[in-house]
C-alpha cells in the first residue's frame, strides 16, 4: 500500500488450507478442480470488486518504531549476504540504542 501512497498496515495471516499438501495431483482421476477450489476461484473472479482505495498518507517515510515496521523486522529477511548483514546489525542496534535514549 505505500508504493501507492496509502498507509500501511499489517497483513493478515495468508489463507493456507493443510489440506492442499496433501492433494497429488497424479493418476487419472476425474475431480473438477474447479468445484473443488471453488471458494478460491470466485475470490479471484471477484478481485476486480476488492480493490483498496484510502486516502494518500499524512507522512512520507515510516518511523522505525511504528506497528508496521517493528512487526516487518520479525517477518522479513533484511540482509543477504554475511558481509550486509554484519554491517545492517550495527546500524540497527545504534538506530535502537539512539531511540531507547532520546525517546
Amino acid at each position: 500500500m505505500r508504493q501507492f501512497g496509502m498507509v500501511q498496515h499489517i497483513p493478515a495471516p495468508p489463507i493456507h488450507p493443510e489440506k492442499l499438501h496433501d492433494l497429488s495431483l497424479r493418476g487419472k482421476d476425474n475431480t473438477d478442480w474447479s468445484r473443488m477450489h471453488v471458494q478460491f476461484v470466485q475470490e479471484w473472479q471477484s478481485r476486480h470488486h476488492r480493490v483498496w482505495t484510502q486516502p494518500a498518507c499524512d507522512t512520507p517515510h515510516l518511523s522505525y518504531s511504528s506497528e508496521y515496521m517493528v512487526w516487518y523486522r520479525k517477518h522479513t529477511r533484511r540482509w543477504i549476504s554475511p558481509s550486509t548483514a554484519k554491517e545492517g546489525y550495527v546500524v540497527s542496534t545504534n538506530v535502537r540504542m539512539f531511540l531507547n535514549n532520546y525517546l
